[in-house]
């Protein structure tokens, strides 16, 4: 069975999100929802748009991802908007940032769009949702 590029592309952004240990979230980065009573700093990515762009002979899509941090400390949120951005934006296919979509899915290309920044309040306190959207270009191979 074919993999699609969005399930491509959720497998791709979680392995690139926690290939390093050292990161401000560790290891803790959910697709679409955290699992309940998660502790902070976590990311979520989610779907915000797009998908097949019909374009091409083979399948091609352009998906765009809302990828955030969500902390209680507004300089974690800051640092790790950045720190996405960094793991992400201009990622491109020939170039050594380029992201590893497996055997069926090349990322070509990773362009950030608008930013991310909400404050709300849970339970008496603050958390704060930072981060960016992406557009990013794929091609099945």
């Amino acid at each position: 069975m074919a993999e699609t590029a969005l399930a491509a592309l959720y497998r791709t952004v979680k392995q690139t999100l926690t290939a390093s240990p050292g990161e401000l979230w560790g290891a803790k980065a959910y697709p679409d929802l955290a699992p309940s009573g998660t502790v902070k700093p976590y990311v979520v990515f989610s779907w915000a748009g797009g998908g097949e762009l019909n374009q091409r002979r083979v399948q091609d899509a352009e998906i765009v991802l809302q990828i955030k941090i969500v902390t209680d400390n507004l300089a974690q949120a800051f640092s790790g908007a950045g720190r996405i951005s960094t793991l992400f934006n201009d990622a491109d296919y020939s170039s050594a940032t380029a992201l590893n979509a497996g055997s069926e899915w090349a990322v070509l290309h990773v362009k950030q769009e608008q930013i991310v920044h909400m404050l709300e309040t849970v339970d008496g306190g603050q958390v704060y949702h930072a981060g960016h959207r992406f557009r990013f270009r794929m091609e099945r191979v």
